[in-house]
């Protein structure tokens, strides 16, 4: 058999196709998408307790699971101001900390429907996120929304941005 001469270039184009083809579709991997949950709370403003269930998924895996019974928000008064204080709290990490596929799924007491917040769909690098019960009438059913703040205490998201008071005026 006659020896096989290659070129720099065709040995180039060759590693480069291979390269390309071994990391089609591996863009997460790479970390091009990649976001990080940086804190998770529950709050409750609702005049009634409620039990919120988180989980958090990192890159297809369920890596956080945890139910939460919040007391009922407290009504309480400063000069003629009433007000709805929050129960709640910030919950430990239990996640990985480092930049990953991140999808929070959060559900309300008995109700089977989960919310889902994909941090990946999201801008900023980083985030907190908080599970907020909203205070509804007697009698109504209470809502459970995810509210997210790309404010991360390691500066890698935007600084400032509030996404919910702790403390909510209540109407008369």
């Amino acid at each position: 058999m006659p020896p096989v001469h290659h070129t720099r270039r065709s040995l180039l184009g060759a590693v480069g196709a291979a390269s390309a083809a071994g990391l089609a579709g591996c863009s997460s991997v790479l970390g091009a998408n990649d976001r990080r949950l940086y804190q998770l709370w529950v709050e409750n403003v609702d005049s009634e307790p409620h039990t919120v269930h988180l989980a958090v998924e990192y890159d297809g895996r369920t890596v956080y699971r945890s139910s939460n019974r919040l007391a009922a928000a407290e009504r309480v008064t400063a000069g003629d101001n009433p007000y709805t204080v929050a129960t709640g709290e910030q919950l430990d990490r239990d996640w990985p900390e480092e930049p990953g596929h991140v999808v929070i799924k959060a559900r309300l007491d008995d109700q089977s429907a989960w919310k889902t917040l994909d941090l990946n769909t999201l801008d900023a690098p980083c985030y907190a996120v908080i599970a907020h019960v909203d205070a509804v009438a007697k009698g109504d059913t209470p809502n459970l929304t995810l509210l997210s703040t790309a404010d991360c205490s390691s500066g890698e998201g935007r600084s400032g941005t509030a996404t919910t008071p702790t403390t909510s005026p209540k109407p008369s």
